[in-house]
């Protein structure tokens, strides 16, 4: 004969819900950050990426430019424009909007969605240029 298991009656239950918005922020707050390129902390260079985005540079540049930079240390990882606007953006953070790198009476930070949409089309400018460098196969 099978016994059947019977809940308490009366018990709360504690805390939220599994999927609650609540748990689940305070869940994403004790997450780490993503800056390291496969296990390689981009943290120590967060002074040239912010140098070199005071000075235009987007994100797919950066990170092309720190990828030719650190080529022997790296070896087969590659630095993505993801990694590097990460790190700067927890840069900022810490540094409360202000730091070395970025010039005072410089313009405000634009938003996040504007950020990865112009890195967006970094890339898609990056990605044409290879394409253009590379020589035309014929079949």
């Amino acid at each position: 004969m099978k016994r059947s298991i019977r809940k308490r009656k009366g018990a709360a239950a504690s805390g939220p819900a599994p999927g609650h918005p609540d748990l689940l922020s305070i869940r994403a707050d004790e997450m780490p950050w993503k800056t390291t390129a496969r296990d390689f902390p981009l943290e120590p260079y967060v002074g040239a990426i912010g140098k070199l985005h005071a000075r235009g540079y987007s994100y797919a540049g950066i990170s092309a430019w720190l990828n030719e930079q650190l080529a022997a240390q790296l070896g087969h990882r590659r630095i993505t424009r993801g990694q590097v606007y990460r790190v700067y953006q927890q840069w900022l953070r810490e540094l409360g909007g202000k730091g070395p790198g970025i010039p005072s009476g410089a313009a405000a930070q634009p938003g996040d969605e504007i950020s990865e949409a112009e890195a967006q089309i970094a890339d898609q400018r990056q990605a044409e240029m290879e394409d253009e460098e590379r020589p035309h196969q014929f079949y």
